[in-house]
């Protein structure tokens, strides 16, 4: 009960360093730069300007004042971006904009085309509950067809969207209120029974949208609250937690590993302020990370297609994409913000950008485009190839035809690549890459990244789509491709670059993740969901709303498609409540790894090696160290795996481990300045980690001249060098 407690004020302790440092600072921003009535759309603005923000001012106080992030300069940090947002609140007015006239929906399917749709809704919900074989191929052709028929002449429906854009264009329609298509609910009309007013009220987005998130963070803390406290599932948090720790004592991340800065500088800030440590605040915040990808999606639909697909794609991206708690569960956290966050709200800004021109917009733009780059690798490739496709595909043709929103784009464009070239100048050595390109003879470590990537990972199986991303993912997400791709032709200009860019970026996706040549094809396959999700709320949406008609082919097409959506919600959380195998600590080990860190007095540390470096990652991590990484040697051919830079720290740690004795092994011992070495007895059993490579410990019991035993228990044995 004592245990529960603490974590439980912990956990408090941790929501409220979040909101105070992740949420406050960038709030006074939002309102300055991003026009929006909408609270879940400026929270998520608030929370975008915030990790932007506040890291990049944490590291310019600590590049000034100290070598780290210290409590004075975390608090500093927060406290000046959040002064400097309340005086622009105050000194700049938000202007609004011409508005951006309704577009981007579809009419109602037709009686033909939701005749293949329920076939194929039926074929879909069979092969979800295994109740029919495999019949992806039907269920395509049955997508295509419904897409293709969907476009049968709808004459009416059309000179009412014609007659809304029209007086679109007479008047003003705030920008951040898309309208909806269809009839206008009957403002006149009051006399509802208190029945219907509740049903209205459950069926509106003002409350459906809540629900979603509740269930979204139901979805992140059901397991871990269940399975994993006070620890974390996933790998790749305890490479984090280094990165962490060395932003905190030495305000950079280079002696480990080649990483942007900012998401370790925004946890280095929490940890200042919380007083938690790195791996507690993973394991108590981690799981709320899977609001951003729905509050990211919804704000998209929201603001270009209305509010409905708003929550839509909040459902889908928060409840049912599988990719988001795929993150969460590895502990590649840094991808969930990048790609999934920071990314979609850049996408935000940039087409706001293109309807509604701003002073305000192009420095929203240039700002959180930017931090993509101050965040990820990979991401920063994201960045580059959509802001490649808007420069080839909308920049000339905005010059020639509307130039003030020409320039408007170009200067966005430009002020994020200036940005982004500041953030990444330190961080891959820019300077010595550039001249490693053009001739020079030195090569540097991010060409070394850059060459281990390129070419060297497999796609997946294009078979395996609906399984990594979710069924009512793809399927839905396909259909709502090709409806928008089809109605591009009848949408209005301000509306059609929207709808061209969100078609570009899934298409973008799709071949990055079919070729090796892009580097990440699995990373670029996870993040295609972001897109599909969008589009997968698009085609759901219009269904349900396509049941308005056709009856009771509609009401039976609306009711497979619920059902079926329905089934992947339930699915998702029934995986995210279960146990997972990639929950490595275990008491024994964070009892070492607390005896390490207290006896912690410099020099570094040896671990045996495993097919993962988690083992290793994890002693380094819970003790404060950042050397020495340990791999087996298989993973040394692999550059994937093994960063060139590393190579020889590797090869001198497989040898000590093998050699406990020898001139060469105190050699080694001195060059690198190991104090201890930490022998896995054993690994957790029904786990990722099980070891393949044991590195026999007993040896170093005969070398009392060399080592001495300092800790042991059940599952650790960990050797002081004399």
């Amino acid at each position: 009960m004592s245990n529960d407690l603490s974590m439980a004020l912990d956990l408090i302790r941790a929501a409220l360093v979040a909101i105070l440092v992740g949420v406050v600072p960038g709030y006074f921003w939002a309102r300055t730069f991003f026009q929006s009535q909408d609270w879940p759309e400026r929270i998520a603005m608030s929370l975008g300007l915030s990790f932007t923000l506040v890291p990049v001012t944490a590291l310019l106080l600590a590049r000034l004042f100290g070598p780290g992030i210290t409590l004075p300069i975390a608090a500093a940090s927060v406290v000046l971006v959040t002064l400097t947002g309340i005086a622009l609140c105050f000194r700049l007015e938000t202007r609004s904009g011409p508005g951006t006239p309704p577009g981007m929906e579809h009419p109602p399917l037709g009686i033909a085309a939701l005749i293949p749709l329920v076939i194929a809704l039926a074929l879909m919900l069979g092969r979800a509950t295994g109740r029919l074989p495999d019949n992806r191929a039907a269920i395509t052709l049955l997508i295509i067809a419904t897409a293709i028929l969907a476009q049968l002449p709808n004459r009416r429906w059309w000179n009412r969207r014609a007659a809304a854009r029209r007086n679109a264009d007479e008047g003003s329609t705030p920008a951040d209120i898309p309208q909806g298509i269809g009839p206008a609910p009957d403002q006149g009309y009051s006399r509802h029974t208190t029945l219907s007013r509740m049903l209205r009220f459950v069926a509106s987005p003002r409350f459906l949208l809540p629900v979603v998130l509740l269930l979204v963070l139901l979805r992140g803390y059901v397991g871990p609250a269940l399975h994993d406290w006070p620890y974390i599932r996933g790998q790749d948090q305890y490479a984090h937690t280094v990165m962490v720790n060395l932003m905190m004592s030495r305000g950079t991340v280079t002696a480990y590993m080649v990483y942007p800065p900012g998401f370790h500088t925004l946890t280095a800030v929490m940890a200042r302020l919380s007083g938690l440590q790195p791996l507690q605040l993973f394991a108590l915040l981690a799981p709320a990370l899977l609001l951003l990808p729905a509050l990211a999606c919804y704000s998209f639909a929201r603001r270009f297609f209305g509010p409905e697909y708003g929550v839509a794609s909040a459902l889908f991206a928060g409840l049912v994409l599988t990719s988001p708690w795929f993150f969460m569960r590895d502990g590649t956290y840094v991808d969930l913000i990048a790609a999934e966050f920071l990314l979609v709200l850049t996408i935000v800004s940039l087409l706001t950008l293109l309807a509604s021109p701003s002073v305000q917009g192009i420095l929203l733009t240039a700002i959180l485009g930017s931090s993509v780059v101050l965040y990820h690798q990979v991401s920063s490739i994201y960045l580059a190839l959509l802001f490649g496709m808007v420069s080839i595909l909308f920049l000339p043709y905005l010059l020639i035809r509307n130039r003030h929103r020409g320039i408007a784009l170009f200067l966005s464009l430009a002020l994020a690549t200036v940005i982004s070239v500041a953030y990444a100048w330190d961080t891959y050595n820019l300077p010595g890459t550039l001249r490693a390109l053009f001739g020079g003879t030195e090569s540097t470590e991010t060409l070394g990244h850059a060459s281990m990537a390129i070419g060297t990972q497999r796609p997946r199986n294009l078979e395996v789509l609906p399984g990594l991303l979710s069924q009512p993912v793809v399927w839905f997400g396909l259909l709502g491709f090709l409806l928008l791709a089809f109605g591009l032709r009848r949408m209005s200009s301000a509306h059609s670059m929207a709808a061209v860019f969100l078609l570009g970026w899934c298409l973008i996706f799709f071949a990055g993740s079919r070729t090796s040549l892009s580097g990440f094809p699995i990373r670029f396959t996870r993040d295609l969901g972001i897109p599909l999700a969008i589009l997968a709320a698009f085609a759901f949406v219009t269904a349900l709303k396509s049941s308005r008609r056709y009856r009771p082919v509609g009401v039976i097409t609306a009711a497979l498609a619920a059902l079926f959506v329905a089934l992947g919600v339930q699915q998702s959380l029934l995986r995210a409540s279960g146990p997972s195998t990639q929950l490595f600590m275990t008491p024994t080990y964070a009892a070492a790894g607390r005896w390490l860190r207290f006896q912690n007095q410099g020099g570094n540390i040896m671990t045996n090696p495993h097919l993962n470096q988690v083992p290793g990652n994890a002693m380094l991590a819970m003790g404060g160290y950042s050397a020495l990484q340990s791999f087996t040697k298989s993973q040394l051919g692999n550059p994937r795996v093994v960063p060139p830079a590393h190579r020889q720290e590797v090869e001198d740690t497989l040898w000590v481990l093998r050699h406990p004795a020898g001139e060469k092994t105190r050699r080694i011992l001195d060059e690198h300045d190991i104090r201890y070495i930490v022998m896995y007895k054993r690994l957790p059993e029904r786990t990722l980690w099980t070891n393949k490579h044991p590195v026999r410990w007993k040896p170093f019991l005969r070398q009392p001249d060399l080592y001495k035993p300092a800790f042991e228990n059940s599952d650790v044995i960990i050797f002081r060098v004399k």
